[in-house]
This record gives C-alpha cells, structure tokens and sequence, in this order.
C-alpha cells in the first residue's frame, strides 16, 4: 500500500484507493488497492459522490493469502472481462508477484528485468520484488524513486496534464 500511495501522492491526476468498493459492470469488488486516471485526464473510471469506483480501473492490487485461489481465477476472470488494465497480486505464500497487463483484452503475465516489474499503463511505477516481499522499504522506495526520475515517467505527467477529455 505504501507503494502504491507514494506513487500516487504528487499526482493529483491519479486517485489512490485502498479497500474502497469497485463497481465493475453488474459486479462489486474491494480490491485491497487500485490507482485510476482522472476521466477528465483520459481515465476509464471515475469515484462516485459516496467513494466508489465506476467502471474498469487502470490498476488492481490485491494482496492474496487465504484468497490465492480466488484472486487468480474468479477476480482474474471478472477484472479482466471489465478491462482493468492492470492486475498484480502479490502472493504472500508463495513469496512471489504476479502482474498482469491488459493485451487485446486478455491478460499477460509481464516479466521481470532485473529483478523489477513495471508498470505499462503508470510510467515510472517500477517494483522491486524482493524488496517488497522481504519488506525492504528503503530499496522499495528506492526503485520507485528511480522510476519516478526516468524520461517515461516526466512524458506521462506531462500528457497527464496537458490532457482534457
């Protein structure tokens, strides 16, 4: 959650959420997280009045436990038949991450360099895996500081800002 709100927190065109209802199409869902683009920045979805998302959300975190099973078939199934962009679950278990990239309406299942996912939909939202599973935070932060300085993640806040739909 840290993460995800350091990311989020000097972009005001990103709303940051945790275990906040999503309603998806005729189905309601509480993701442990999700980050969504403003819709008058180019986003899919919005917050109602009382908090809620609506519609499909750029990026869905969940953090599966004793919910392994359900966060990787039925929520898989129902956020990727909604069109979330983005899906990564973080296995406690299993000690491992897996994120999952919107591609021609099916999931892929993106591949770490060098240790680190990144974000196709958020520029700069890059995660180093070992850190957050052995709860680094310093090299967390670290890495997503190094994200948040790259020439992609000062292009997205530049079209972010420059966008009005």
């Amino acid at each position: 959650m840290y993460w995800l709100g350091r990311y989020a927190v000097d972009i005001p065109e990103i709303d940051y959420c945790d275990n906040t209802t999503a309603i998806l199409g005729a189905s309601e869902y509480q993701p442990d997280a999700y980050l969504l683009v403003a819709p008058s920045r180019g986003g899919q979805s919005s917050l109602s009045s009382d908090g809620y998302a609506v519609g499909p959300l750029e990026l869905v975190l969940e953090i599966a436990d004793s919910t392994e099973s359900i966060d990787l078939n039925s929520k898989f199934r129902e956020y990727q038949k909604a069109g979330v962009k983005e899906y990564l679950v973080v296995l406690l278990r299993r000690q491992a991450v897996r994120w999952f990239m919107l591609d021609d309406g099916l999931f892929r299942e993106a591949t770490a360099v060098d240790g680190v996912l990144c974000s196709q939909v958020f520029p700069g939202l890059w995660l180093n895996v070992e850190a957050l599973l052995c709860n680094d935070r310093r090299r967390l932060t670290n890495t997503l500081e190094l994200g948040m300085r790259s020439s992609e993640h000062a292009e997205f806040l530049k079209q972010l800002r420059q966008s009005s739909s």
